[in-house]
């Protein structure tokens, strides 16, 4: 396997469309994005919220007449769109480049996926927060392969599902790679309680789906 970096999400679905790469995880899902490419079974849940300076809650009337930094063509660009119009939007090419302008304060609220919000916080403003405690959507979080590639697409979801599995047992590798993401003492900081409720009921409902 060879690593290909990718700058922003849009660039690695056409990379995954044009046949360049063959496999890209941490992929928010959209039906829009599933028309040109294959998710596997989710390994993360997150959602659209924004990082706030302190004292603004995040809703759309604390956030009426502000500027909120999105990235580009992104699931929290078009949630900000819609769900705040009262707003403007100032729109960046790649992730960097958003999380640059709130570290510089160009700009001072940064919309985007919870869980990168999260990761990133404590390096471009940690005196600030997210918000709002319910997100302005949700959205499953896996890898995406090109289309009509079921062998592939196969392969990756039951690799995923093994690593959730060995994860629910305690597995010691299983729990050094999910935790030093997402887990306890990561920026994410979630319990393995909320992890592993999550991945059981991941591999539950894929598996009565999957009954004939």
């Amino acid at each position: 396997m060879t690593p290909q970096p990718i700058n922003a999400v849009e660039e690695g679905i056409a990379a995954i469309a044009s046949g360049q790469v063959d496999l890209a995880c941490g992929v928010a899902f959209s039906w829009g994005r599933s028309m040109f490419v294959d998710y596997t079974v989710p390994f993360a849940l997150s959602g659209t919220r924004l990082l706030t300076p302190a004292g603004n809650d995040g809703t759309p009337a604390a956030l009426s007449g502000k500027t909120i930094g999105v990235v580009q063509n992104t699931v929290a660009a078009k949630a900000m769109e819609k769900s705040v119009p009262g707003a403007k939007l100032q729109s960046f090419e790649s992730p960097t480049a958003a999380l640059s302008a709130l570290k510089e304060g160009k700009i001072n609220f940064l919309a985007g996926d919870s869980l990168w919000l999260l990761a990133n916080q404590g390096a471009v403003d940690p005196a600030g927060k997210v918000a709002p405690t319910v997100p302005y959507n949700r959205s499953a979080v896996g890898c995406i392969v090109p289309e009509n590639n079921s062998a592939l697409l196969n392969l990756s979801n039951l690799a995923i599902a093994r690593l959730m599995q060995a994860y629910i047992n305690d597995d010691p590798k299983a729990l050094t790679r999910i935790n030093q993401w997402v887990g306890p003492g990561s920026k994410v900081n979630l319990s393995q309680n909320v992890i592993k409720t999550y991945f059981a009921n991941v591999l539950l409902t894929t598996a009565i789906l999957a009954l004939p």
